[in-house]
């Protein structure tokens, strides 16, 4: 079989494959549920994909717009893919392939900025990728379209929302993973309207928040240790803090 016609082949398997993941994920580039929401089904279809892709690249694995194209998918398929240990170590190869998306847009002699946009946007949502790389990446896409452009107006909003976002509880954000789940909410309501204002409290906050990082960098990619979290930490003190603030409130 001819060079072309393998690229041929493995083009017309990523655009099949491209349409699965279209329709099954939508346009989610991060899917963080809660832990107890992990899903068998969605697992097995990210699994699939992954080796469609894999043997996409096989049939050219020197053709640079076959690893691309391949590679564009496989970051956003990694980024949904949950296994029941959770999301971490699939979120690591989301990173690896968002980099070599780079490093095929440099060989090219062009920066592309959609997968700069794509990179900053999932940065933002996952624990593996420091919040600074998301704004680094957004920004990087508005000095490439420009700050009127489309994506550089939807880039600015982005990294507006990241710098100003009130931070949540650390470890129960990582153990739920949502910062609008009501433990969470309860917590944080705790932490700015009573611990905030007295010094014994924000001195608990500022080593709360220099210990809790350590914590949340095994919990948030654990599903295991996210549940263990949730029924000796969390829940244990949202009630807790739930009940002190009814009777504060009073």
């Amino acid at each position: 079989m001819s060079s072309d016609t393998d690229k041929k082949v493995a083009l017309s398997l990523i655009d099949e494959v491209d349409n699965a993941v279209q329709n099954y994920l939508g346009v989610n580039l991060v899917w963080t549920d809660h832990p107890d929401h992990y899903d068998s089904e969605r697992e097995l279809f990210c699994k699939k994909m992954i080796k469609q892709l894999d043997l996409a690249e096989k049939k050219a694995p020197n053709d640079n717009e076959v690893i691309f194209k391949s590679n564009f998918i496989k970051a956003q398929v990694y980024g949904c893919y949950q296994t029941p240990f959770g999301f971490g170590k699939q979120h690591k190869k989301a990173v690896q392939c968002y980099e070599k998306l780079l490093e095929i847009a440099k060989v090219k002699g062009a920066e592309s900025s959609i997968v700069y946009m794509k990179y900053g946007l999932f940065a933002s949502l996952t624990p593996v990728v420091d919040n600074k790389k998301a704004i680094e990446y957004l920004n990087k896409v508005i000095e490439i379209e420009g700050e009127d452009s489309e994506f550089g107006i939807e880039c600015a909003k982005e990294i507006a929302k990241i710098s100003e976002k009130k931070g949540g509880c650390f470890v129960a954000t990582a153990t739920l993973g949502n910062e609008s789940m009501e433990e969470i909410l309860i917590l944080s309501e705790f932490r700015d309207n009573f611990l905030n204002k007295n010094f014994v409290g924000r001195s608990f906050i500022k080593s709360y928040y220099s210990i809790s990082p350590y914590f949340v960098k095994f919990i948030s990619t654990n599903n295991l240790l996210q549940k263990l979290s949730y029924l000796t930490i969390v829940y244990p003190a949202s009630k807790l803090v739930d009940k002190l603030l009814s009777k504060v409130n009073k």
